[in-house]
């Protein structure tokens, strides 16, 4: 307590003692053992109402201690199995658990990973994927303020994310590898680079990568098939030092349709690993390609991010030009107008009259005047105010099918603020966000009137976005994927399907085969209770399953894991109703899991010295648990906390006082004094 509160406790000593003793006793000449008591009781009670008031405190200081965060992460990816490792990988996490000084100097969590990182319950080992990029990506997003250290039991065999692995937290890493590190003569197709559209009549091509694990000079045929029937093939040349190269093929298309190759490399004779020497891809044969045209009288970047973004598919034929260029507006399938002001006023002319598709890109350069007078769809009233705008994606978007992304993690885009007015029926795909609030204002949606499909992107600098999914994701693919469903929907003249079914044309075996479809009800709006189901059958087989999809958001979705190896025929329909949807798939041979034959452990070594930690093998268990515990870099930290605690609780102290009073009371009633 401070002095202050010691004087004020004693002035109510003083006060309450001297109110008691006016009241009983001053000028009393025959004071009594009764008054006493009276005196007494009222002095006790006044003391008590007086504390009260003042309230008198103490300090307390808690002390709090925190331990260092160990975080130990478990590979549960297939290779661990394949290579038999799940045994070694179970017997390190027990030490780890079982662990008592371990516990005692860190605060211990469990992890697993494999496509993503979860907290770890059990252990099955049966992700397709291995993105080990993935996990430090993942606990940067979560943060920490303390020092963190990080094990990671695996085999250092990674098939998805950066190839270029990274410590995005802050934390100290320790890898653990499991299995053999022995390198094997290993000769493998690392990767296929084939654009899966092409052309009536054209050449598609194919550029395979060879890689070679060795010390002898070899040579061997790269082939490519259709099916069994092998339609070229080269001889591919490699040494220790010359131990990689790329080969190019071309393939005619000469048939239109979906058609199916693989490419395969003679194997070496004491090779240890084979399935790494075939690699599977299809090819889609189409018949003409889309033209776009993107109009603009500016130079702004998000004209170069829509010709890549857009060009990402090569089935797509695009222009740039501006308005006092010379150009067919009947030539193109879609027309982005960016920015437009009154010099397109002969190009809206034709939009209109024609039913051009469009997508009206607007920024702080739009003119809106001139859009309010040049067709009469929709209007802006706008603001000479400038405003940062936000993207939040509409999982209820049903137009088309498109994968929800995070939008809300996108920079912003810039326009001028103002209220977009649409005469007509418009499906946002996002929605504004001011200052992390969503509106009801879209930033991007479509609609369609008569034989017209339009679109409207409200914001420039769009060209962020796909740096930052680039940033996020290591590829352009994700944004393109996204910006290529909403250009397929535009530049398309068919009508409006309403059941619309999205699949890949090729699987890996093991891989969950994944259906997604969008059903529409007669008025074209999303219909969740609708009751669909595929009906999937093997060419050149028995095999026969039918699977009912559930509904997700704006979407269904069916998936099934344990197709094999084969072509596949399916038929997605809505019961009860005559609509349904045909195609093929297939499933390839190739599990990405089984592409290795001993551990990778580079790629961690170089990453636990980065962080400033070290590498372990599997027999180092006990060696790594010691060092972690006399590592001086990882204290507990104890932090202290100041509170004021009441020196008597305000319960008390009206029990006191009521106590006191009813004693008084009951005194002078027993002495009739009242």
């Amino acid at each position: 307590m401070d002095k202050l509160t010691i004087i004020l406790i004693a002035i109510s000593a003083v006060v309450a003692l001297s109110a008691a003793f006016f009241q009983y006793l001053f000028k009393v000449k025959e004071k009594s053992q009764y008054l006493y008591w009276l005196s007494f009781f009222r002095a006790i009670a006044l003391f008590c109402l007086l504390l009260l008031l003042i309230n008198p405190s103490i300090k307390k200081t808690n002390y709090t201690n925190i331990k260092p965060q160990l975080n130990v992460v478990v590979d549960n990816s297939k290779s661990i199995e394949h290579l038999q490792n799940n045994g070694t990988v179970e017997s390190l996490l027990n030490r780890f658990q079982n662990s008592q000084e371990l516990s005692n100097k860190f605060e211990v969590q469990y992890y697993k990973f494999g496509s993503k990182l979860e907290t770890l319950d059990s252990l099955d080992y049966s992700d397709s994927y291995s993105n080990l990029s993935k996990v430090f990506s993942t606990f940067s997003e979560i943060g920490s303020d303390s020092q963190e250290a990080f094990v990671l039991i695996t085999d250092g065999n990674e098939t998805a994310g950066n190839t270029n692995l990274t410590n995005n937290s802050k934390g100290i890493i320790y890898p653990v590898v499991v299995g053999d590190t022995t390198v094997y003569e290993d000769l493998s197709l690392d990767r296929l680079n084939v654009n899966p559209t092409t052309f009536l009549n054209n050449n598609a091509p194919v550029e395979v990568f060879v890689n070679y694990t060795g010390t002898s000079d070899i040579s061997k045929e790269l082939s490519l098939y259709e099916g069994s029937t092998k339609i070229a093939s080269k001889q591919v040349n490699l040494t220790r030092t010359q131990n990689a190269t790329s080969v190019s093929f071309f393939i005619p298309a000469t048939k239109e349709g979906r058609h199916y190759y693989s490419a395969r490399i003679g194997t070496l004779d004491d090779e240890k690993n084979t399935e790494n020497n075939i690699k599977s891809f299809a090819l889609n044969v189409i018949k003409e390609q889309a033209k776009i045209l993107i109009l603009s009288d500016l130079v702004h970047p998000d004209l170069r991010m829509l010709k890549a973004s857009i060009g990402a598919n090569k089935e797509r034929d695009i222009s740039i030009k501006n308005t006092s260029e010379a150009f067919d507006l009947n030539e193109f399938d879609l027309v982005i107008l960016y920015q437009p002001t009154d010099k397109f006023e002969s190009v809206f002319k034709l939009l209109n009259e024609r039913e051009i598709n469009y997508l009206l890109v607007s920024g702080l350069s739009t003119d809106w005047n001139f859009l309010n007078s040049a067709q009469t769809n929709y209007s802006r009233e706008t603001i000479a105010s400038e405003e940062n705008f936000s993207a939040i994606f509409n999982e209820d978007y049903s137009t088309f099918l498109t994968d929800p992304i995070e939008a809300d993690e996108w920079p912003p885009l810039q326009n001028f603020y103002g209220k977009l007015t649409i005469n007509s029926r418009f499906n946002t795909l996002l929605f504004q966000s001011i200052s992390g609030i969503q509106t009801k204002e879209p930033i991007l949606g479509t609609f369609e009137i008569g034989n017209q499909k339009v679109g409207l992107l409200m914001g420039e600098n769009s060209w962020r976005w796909r740096i930052y999914s680039y940033k996020e994701t290591g590829s352009f693919e994700v944004f393109d994927e996204f910006i290529s469903n909403l250009v397929q929907y535009l530049s398309s003249k068919k009508q409006k399907n309403r059941l619309n079914v999205s699949l890949k044309d090729l699987f890996y075996a093991n891989e969950a085969v994944e259906f997604t479809a969008s059903y529409l009800d007669d008025n074209l709006n999303f219909d969740p209770k609708a009751q669909i189901e595929v009906t999937i059958t093997k060419v050149d087989g028995d095999f026969s399953r039918t699977v009912p999809f559930t509904a997700y958001s704006n979407t269904f979705k069916a998936a099934l894991s344990d197709l094999s190896e084969g072509t596949y025929n399916y038929t997605v329909r809505v019961i009860d109703e005559a609509i349904s949807k045909s195609g093929t798939f297939k499933i390839a041979a190739y599990n990405l899991e089984e592409q290795f034959s001993s551990s990778q452990w580079q790629k961690l070594q170089q990453l636990a010295t980065e962080s400033g930690g070290n590498m372990y093998f599997e027999n180092d268990s006990e060696e790594i648990i010691n060092d972690l515990i006399a590592n001086e870099q990882f204290k507990t930290i104890q932090l202290s906390q100041q509170e004021k605690t009441p020196l008597i609780e305000w319960q008390f102290l009206l029990i006191a006082i009521v106590s006191a009073l009813a004693l008084e009371w009951f005194t002078r009633k027993y002495f009739g004094k009242i």
